[in-house]
């Protein structure tokens, strides 16, 4: 029996006639569109006004991505292509992703609404518990922490992560609760400053701030001094500090920090 081109049929999930061509910085990619276009509001958006044009058409005609969202790059780009071409044709996605590739992906999927593509990304980095650094994990939490907005769920899991590590010191403790806005650092740093028999140094203590510095020296002294007569000599100690207390004595810090909501 001949086969004649006319009576060929197409593979459904791989057969790709056409591709389309993108501009990132100085770097091109010519992918598949399907996925692209389907699975993605902003692109789908797009797509018609792209075929109507010609961009995209070639590589004299690209679709200009630059300046991608959330600074990210043609590297970061790349891996979250790599996971679109994956998801195109059927096969596994890569098994060579760590935590920055899959932030990489978890960045451009949120900004570009591809939610199959992001929930993946997202559980992926879920799973990762032990095989990076805090430091890594704070590059993380930082970035999320200045796109809260979008990113809620990725900041949640860097501060469990980061949570799971030692900190440097109690006074850096505190500076990353304030930094990221997390209360339990703060108050947990505070108590345990307060409680202490050796002190930091007065250097370490003052990048807390001269208000800070005074109650803390406050209760640090006051703690001894009671301690140290065997009974409670002075009514604002009545025993190791508790975290109500701690939030008594910082009560107008943690006042501005986390202010109350308006009902």
């Amino acid at each position: 029996m001949d086969i004649t081109p006319t009576s060929l049929q197409r593979d459904t999930e791989l057969y790709l006639d056409t591709l389309i061509t993108f501009q990132v910085n100085d770097t091109i990619f010519k992918v598949p569109p399907k996925y692209i276009h389907e699975n993605s509001e902003v692109f789908g958006a797009g797509s018609q006004i792209s075929a109507e044009s010609g961009e995209g058409s070639s590589d004299a005609h690209p679709v200009k991505l630059s300046p991608l969202p959330h600074d990210c790059t043609a590297d970061d780009f790349r891996c979250l292509l790599k996971i679109i071409m994956a998801l195109t044709v059927g096969l596994p996605i890569p098994t060579n992703y760590g935590l920055d590739k899959w932030l990489s992906v978890l960045k451009l999927s949120t900004a570009w609404y591809f939610s199959d593509v992001r929930t993946l990304a997202m559980e992926q980095v879920s799973r990762s518990k032990t095989n990076y650094t805090k430091d890594q994990w704070i590059t993380v939490l930082d970035f999320a922490h200045n796109n809260s907005v979008q990113f809620t769920d990725l900041r949640d899991l860097a501060i469990t992560r980061v949570s799971g590590f030692r900190f440097d010191s109690k006074v850096d403790q505190v500076l990353l609760g304030r930094k990221y806005l997390h209360k339990p650092w703060i108050i947990e740093g505070f108590r345990e400053l307060a409680n202490v028999y050796e002190l930091p140094s007065l250097a370490e203590l003052r990048t807390l701030g001269k208000d800070t510095l005074n109650t803390l020296l406050y209760m640090a002294f006051n703690r001894a001094r009671n301690e140290g007569r065997g009974y409670s000599y002075n009514y604002d100690y009545r025993g190791p500090y508790s975290d109500h207390e701690v939030e008594e004595h910082f009560h107008d810090e943690i006042a501005a920090l986390f202010p109350a909501p308006v009902v």
